[in-house]
């Protein structure tokens, strides 16, 4: 198994079929796959996978995070679908694709990687923060139905920064939930007291 940026035919060919048995709950999805598989051909996108050895020595994609410059600010790399085939999950698969991700950006002069995941993703969540990501917003992005979490890392803080801004971000949810159950407790402190 090795995980690093794919470029050659056959792999984004590979990666294609891959991709088309991963949809993730996405709206239109098939048309997107399509699209990223000529987006990659090009260049636009790039595609970073986990890539093992098949029958014939062929390549198998087993896992992928796509990239591309977010349309709006080219100095922020915007991920889009990452994925890893049931068979390989909770083996580092996706933490090592993501961090050749991570080393690509920082080699090519990006200045933040931004990524949406879906807010129920918990387990998803949790790996994106441990690797310094803050949760900038929420959002229906795809789906009134179905919010997703916009979580973003600066690429510029040293490490420490990032545990700081995570450590201060957690503090501050904390507060807000701590905010809320006051203000329902003095609720029923008012009802009982008229």
């Amino acid at each position: 198994m090795e995980s690093r940026l794919i470029t050659d035919i056959s792999e984004i060919n590979s990666l294609y079929d891959f991709i088309r048995t991963q949809n993730l709950n996405y709206p239109q999805y098939d048309e997107w796959a399509k699209k990223c598989r000529d987006e990659l051909l090009t260049g636009y996108k790039k595609a970073f996978a986990m890539i093992v050895a098949g029958k014939n020595r062929e390549p198998i994609v087993v896992g992928s995070i796509i990239a591309q410059p977010h349309k709006k600010d080219p100095s922020v790399l915007e991920l889009k679908n990452g994925r890893v085939h049931t068979q390989y999950a909770k083996k580092g698969c996706f933490k090592n694709i993501y961090l050749d991700v991570e080393r690509y950006a920082r080699e090519n002069g990006y200045r933040k990687i931004l990524l949406d995941a879906h807010a129920d993703n918990f387990e998803m969540i949790s790996l994106m923060q441990k690797l310094g990501y803050i949760i900038e917003c929420r959002e229906n992005l795809y789906t009134n139905k179905s919010l997703e979490l916009v979580m973003t890392k600066d690429l510029s803080l040293t490490k420490l920064q990032t545990l700081e801004m995570v450590v201060i971000d957690s503090a501050r949810k904390a507060m807000m939930k701590i905010r809320l159950l006051m203000m329902k407790f003095l609720k029923v402190i008012l009802i009982k007291n008229e």
